[in-house]
């Protein structure tokens, strides 16, 4: 995974390199002039050269620490932001499958009255189009993996039966749901011309808690790819 500091620090590990070179190089000229100086000029010339060439040596070398230790504060950053991706993944991939209570604003919906198990199969996945980020009917998380269906008169979530009065929650942007499932012409309008007697309720509400999706996941048939 590329961090956005990695140009930066490709350029630091260049620098570094470039000035351990520097450093290198000037340590050999340190020693040849050193060799030659007393050819070249007086005592005093001689001290006053070779300090400056030291002290040269000594500034670039400060510079290189210095980069150094830049490049390993930005590895460390790299590490960081990845594992701080990894865990934002993680927390939505349990989110998404119901494994873990979440809560935040959004939209409760009352249906009170006669409705089939197919409409209101059709509401949790207009629910879903809108944009709702977790559901739950009657109490029972909803995911990608759930199956609301009819066992003879019963309606059946996730093999839990749930009877009327339904209570469907949908955490989300209670304006956007609100606007879906609302709208003319929309599922709550149809609902209403197909079942005269249903009574139906919509609320914002600035916290809904949702439940864990409490029926394990099973896999028969699939299997991670190695």
């Amino acid at each position: 995974m590329k961090h956005r500091n990695q140009p930066a620090l490709q350029a630091i590990v260049t620098i570094v390199c470039f000035l351990t070179g520097v450093v290198m190089a000037a340590q050999w000229r340190t020693q040849a002039t050193i060799r030659q100086t007393p050819i070249l000029a007086s005592p005093v010339e001689q001290a006053y050269m070779v300090r400056n060439l030291v002290e040269g040596n000594a500034r670039l070398r400060s510079e290189v620490e210095q980069l150094e230790t830049q490049v390993i504060a930005f590895q460390e950053d790299n590490r960081q932001a990845s594992l701080q991706a990894l865990v934002e993944e993680l927390t939505r991939l349990k989110v998404a499958n119901g494994l873990v209570e979440v809560n935040g604003p959004g939209v409760q919906i009352t249906l009170d009255g006669e409705i089939s198990v197919y409409d209101l199969q059709d509401m949790v996945n207009e629910l879903r189009n809108a944009g709702a980020e977790a559901i739950s009917l009657n109490g029972q998380r909803i995911v990608a993996a759930s199956i609301v269906a009819a066992q003879g008169q019963r309606t059946v979530v996730d093999g839990v039966t749930v009877t009327g009065p339904y209570l469907l929650q949908a955490v989300g942007d209670p304006e956007t749901i609100e606007e879906a499932i609302t709208r003319r012409g929309g599922i709550l309008d149809l609902m209403k011309g197909t079942y005269s007697g249903l009574h139906v309720q919509t609320e914002h509400r600035q916290s809904l808690v949702l439940p864990v999706f409490r029926r394990p996941y099973q896999f028969v048939h699939a299997a991670v790819v190695r």
